[in-house]
């Protein structure tokens, strides 16, 4: 089994394949004054809940936009796996080429991105993960990652607003019927999902108008089940697009 660890702000997301099948995919919650031990012991439970052996894993990649968790997580993995646990960053082979002004500056997130979509759907695409932040990551024509786009994601945007007006409570977006609200708590989330699915809906048409017709989009992370019904585009979503990038690299270094 190759184990995946996608460790974002909010969350970390583990994966387990056996060869090209995915065998479980959990969350536990990014916790950055957790030590090696709290994590070995996350982790213990997570093994047990899918009914997984430590000694099972063959293989660990792993890959984070939180540089502080790096050394804790990765001590934490070798204490119950006892095996190299790879990092994606500058100078791994991801098969990937980056068309960008500093390649090796490039979040590792991009990366994975790109790569997981390339087994999804032919390229020119475009990848949107909705997490803490929203992210956007567009592949040409050729499969190169020629550009991508930051900012900020559901839960940033509603707490700003809760933060910064004297009125607005801080909500959580679980659905709106209507863009038109009829109370403060509605028209709240009637601006946060609709507005975002027609964020993604024009920035979608802008790169399409830029990579060609044809352009695939991909949505991804923890807010996309929220925002999809809401899309006019037509979307297609796939939950663990980070891992399978991850386990593709993982594929191109084990050796």
């Amino acid at each position: 089994m190759v184990l995946t660890v996608d460790v974002g702000n909010t969350n970390i997301k583990l994966g387990g394949f056996e060869e090209e099948q995915l065998i479980f995919s959990a969350a536990i919650a990014t916790q950055t004054q957790y030590t090696a031990d709290d994590y070995a012991c996350s982790l213990l439970r997570v093994f047990d809940l899918y009914q997984v052996l430590p000694a099972q894993v063959q293989g660990v990649i792993l890959s984070s936009v939180v540089p502080p968790l790096l050394p804790v997580l990765k001590q934490a993995l070798k204490r119950l796996i006892h095996r190299r646990v790879l990092t994606v960053g500058p100078g791994m082979k991801t098969g990937l080429f980056v068309r960008m002004e500093n390649p090796g500056r490039l979040g590792s997130d991009f990366v994975c991105a790109a790569v997981g979509a390339a087994q999804f759907v032919k390229p020119p695409c475009v990848v949107f993960d909705l997490g803490t932040a929203t992210t956007v990551t567009a592949l040409d024509t050729s499969g190169a990652l020629v550009g991508t786009a930051i900012l900020p994601g559901m839960s940033i945007s509603l707490q700003a607003l809760s933060k910064q007006t004297a009125q607005l409570p801080l909500i959580s977006p679980d659905r709106a019927d209507s863009p038109l609200g009829k109370t403060t708590e509605e028209a709240m989330k009637a601006g946060i999902l609709y507005g975002t699915a027609c964020m993604i809906d024009g920035l979608y048409q802008r790169y399409c108008a830029l990579l060609g017709d044809g352009t695939s989009l991909l949505l991804t992370g923890g807010n996309a089940p929220l925002i999809l019904p809401y899309c006019q585009t037509g979307p297609r979503y796939e939950k663990d697009l980070i891992l399978v990038g991850l386990r593709r690299i993982y594929e191109k270094n084990k050796g």
